[in-house]
């Protein structure tokens, strides 16, 4: 079962417990403050994180949910260039 997610100033989401997923992304090694992410695809993302939710009209279902963590902190990866764009 994911950890329950809570409000943050300034976001509309925080994690309430540190998240851990496998990501078809492979061979990369990122190390940040708040998530880091293994050669072999473990993504780490530490308790606090922030971020927005899914964008558009999507309701925030568990599966939205991942999606949009998983979508900003990967984007957050490409714009501090510790992932290429390409990804």
């Amino acid at each position: 079962m994911s950890p329950p997610l809570q409000y943050r100033t300034g976001y509309k989401y925080a994690t309430h417990a540190d998240y851990r997923i496998r990501i078809p992304l492979y061979g990369h090694v990122v190390n940040h403050d708040w998530f880091s992410l293994n050669p072999d695809g473990l993504l780490f993302i530490r308790r606090g994180y922030a971020w927005d939710g899914a964008s558009g009209p999507t309701i925030d279902t568990r599966n939205a949910m991942v999606g949009s963590l998983v979508h900003d902190v990967l984007y957050q990866m490409m714009r501090e260039g510790l992932l290429p764009q390409s990804c």
